[in-house]
């Protein structure tokens, strides 16, 4: 099932050097991101479906895409989840 999850977000941490960790309600990254490959995520993400995050155990993964958070664990691709994202956005407009 692919669903918005309304709830992860990236959070600021490190003291010396700022790094970005994606957490969701229940779960967080195991590793951070440092200044630069947060920002070139924030550019990847505006225009396709990032993976930021995959718990194999549990099978699912997080992807951001135009600053909204999915959940998904169905193994779906990028094309996928951007569909699900611009269906939900023509349904808002309506």
């Amino acid at each position: 099932m692919l669903k918005r999850d309304k709830k992860a977000e990236f959070l600021e941490v490190g003291i010396v050097s700022m790094k970005y960790q994606f957490t969701t309600e229940k779960s967080f990254s195991k590793s951070a991101l440092s200044k630069s490959k947060y920002i070139k995520l924030l550019e990847l993400q505006s225009s396709d479906p990032v993976k930021v995050m995959e718990e194999g155990d549990a099978n699912q993964r997080w992807w951001m895409f135009q600053d909204e958070f999915f959940q998904e664990d169905e193994e779906l691709h990028a094309d996928d989840v951007k569909a699900f994202a611009l269906k939900g956005a023509r349904k808002k407009k309506s």
